[in-house]
């Protein structure tokens, strides 16, 4: 029979529910740096004359990082003109309460909730927002947020704008305000190919999507990819997360949110060579893309790719790797070193 005191022992243990092992997580983790973070990834709602926005920031390093406090911002309208609010951190819900430390594990996203007065209507003292700085202090790190075109945010009440900003939370909480706009379908975005780039027998494709319809969606994750003959026999898959040959690792995913024009891209990567061969790879002609909704996409297009492929996740345009940090990670847009 176990002694008093190893019971004890095993109760304590036992009384150590989730909640208690996250905050203790949260507390042995780092705070965020700035260069570990991505901001992106909207939803918006309504609700009895009050306008709700959540804006997501995303850990997009391999390393694990904890956010607190709140957010600060400010809101510009077209051409860049200051749109003047009178900020407060009164709101609905768990959101508003005191900051707690949020942990950030590679690829999570955190955020915070935006409220102010939504009354559209004749005669409203009402000013677009376009673009919102972002300001976290902790990290001493500055974001701006470009709200997806044909998609402006409305402060609504006079030039003081009554607006409160909650804050950062989980993404669970985020979406029991406003959850990210729904996931992109095939029928609403185009897809083009940049010119290939190439490196110590591997080749590296940059693939965008752009939104033609206007329609606000979200691209979250990896594409499923495929590489086939005109008679549909594959030649080549992908493996999410990793790249080919010497290129750096790709980018952790982040939500991208898409208005009217609005682009997303990726990267996949492959050999170009058969070294053991000694020979050039077999040529497709189709791209099979499928997106994280279940829709997908065929381009024609001529590839001599083989070997292990790798593919990234959908990013904004313009980013190929991780960030690179002092620890040895990858940096934004950058190599080795």
């Amino acid at each position: 029979m176990p002694s008093v005191a190893a019971m004890l022992v095993t109760a304590s243990v036992a009384m150590v529910g989730p909640q208690t092992r996250r905050m203790v997580a949260a507390a042995e983790a780092s705070p965020c740096a700035g260069a570990q973070l991505d901001v992106g990834g909207i939803g918006s709602s309504a609700a009895t004359g009050t306008g709700i926005l959540t804006i997501r920031i995303t850990n997009v390093t391999p390393v694990a990082c904890t956010l607190a406090g709140r957010a600060q911002l400010e809101f510009f309208g077209p051409g860049g003109k200051p749109v003047v609010s009178q900020i407060g951190d009164v709101g609905p819900g768990a959101a508003f309460e005191t900051p707690k430390p949020v942990m950030l594990h590679p690829g999570t996203s955190a955020g915070f909730v935006v409220t102010s007065r939504d009354l559209l209507q004749p005669g409203a003292d009402c000013s677009a927002v376009v673009s919102i700085r972002i300001h976290l202090a902790a990290q001493k790190a500055t974001f701006t947020f470009n709200l997806p075109r044909g998609t402006a945010w409305y402060l609504c009440g006079g030039r003081s704008h009554p607006t409160d900003v909650s804050a950062l939370v989980d993404d669970g909480a985020l979406n029991g305000y406003a959850p990210e706009w729904t996931a992109c379908a095939s029928n609403d975005l185009v897809l083009s190919l940049l010119p290939p780039g190439a490196a110590s027998g591997a080749a590296l494709v940059i693939v965008r999507l752009t939104d033609r319809v206007g329609v606000p969606c979200t691209l979250d994750g990896y594409p499923k990819l495929r590489l086939t003959t005109a008679t549909g026999h594959t030649l080549l898959r992908f493996t999410s997360g990793r790249s080919a040959g010497t290129f750096p690792p790709p980018p952790l995913p982040r939500p991208v949110s898409l208005g009217d024009l609005g682009v997303a891209q990726f990267v996949f990567s492959a050999a170009d060579y058969q070294v053991v061969a000694d020979k050039a790879c077999p040529s497709s002609t189709r791209l099979h893309l499928v997106l994280p909704d279940g829709s997908g996409m065929v381009q024609p297009h001529s590839f001599g790719l083989c070997g292990r492929g790798g593919i990234g996740p959908f990013t904004e345009p313009g980013i190929l790797t991780q960030p690179y940090l002092s620890n040895g990670a990858w940096q934004r847009g950058g190599g080795a070193g």
